[in-house]
């Protein structure tokens, strides 16, 4: 299927959002090529979404999400600084508590290269650690999200620590030991020790 098809699919005006338009979208992004323009042509429609359908972010957020991995996992030299810059936005802000937090996780353990390059969200990157540390300190019962985010943080530590200001290192420092007071579990004490 062509991508112009695919996204006059997803500009529409009807009454439900375009569910498998997202999925297709996704799927031939996984498989075809496309240009800096087309990968933000793809990115504006799919992001907007969100705001054309807002009783059903349940649904969008996660579609959203993995749309974003795969541009990462598949065009990631094609993206560009201000899709990096628009990913890192819409992965740390307007969430509700920890929602989708594994998986938002991940989409910025992607677009860093797992910590090793936060080139173009260097300003950001302390901010969203600290904020999302804080989220894993409120709610202890995220396994899997609280050892993925220490040990995304563990490698911003070791390849990317310039970028963070001392605010910040102070900030998710602080908030480890608040982890390692709350938690009991060996594999999250074994994590937070490694910061």
């Amino acid at each position: 299927m062509q991508l112009l098809s695919i996204l006059s699919k997803l500009n529409t005006d009807a009454p439900t959002p375009p569910v498998a338009a997202v999925n297709e979208l996704v799927e031939w992004i996984s498989t075809g090529k496309l240009s800096e323009n087309e990968l933000g042509s793809c990115w504006h429609l799919t992001s907007q979404l969100l705001k054309k359908y807002p009783n059903h972010t349940q649904v969008l957020k996660p579609l959203v999400l993995e749309f974003m991995g795969v541009c990462i996992t598949h065009h990631s030299i094609r993206l560009g600084p201000i899709l990096w810059k628009e990913f890192l936005k819409f992965a740390s802000s307007d969430w509700q508590g920890n929602e989708d937090l594994e998986s938002r996780i991940k989409v910025l353990v992607q677009l860093t290269k797992e910590g090793r390059d936060v080139t173009g969200i260097q300003d950001e990157i302390g901010a969203v650690l600290v904020s999302w540390l804080q989220e894993i300190v409120l709610d202890c019962s995220q396994l899997s999200s609280s050892m993925l985010l220490l040990a995304f943080i563990t490698n911003i530590f070791k390849f990317s620590r310039l970028h963070l200001n001392t605010e910040n290192v102070v900030q998710l420092l602080a908030l480890t030991c608040k982890i390692l007071e709350k938690k009991t579990d060996d594999q999250i004490i074994s994590a937070a020790l490694q910061l």
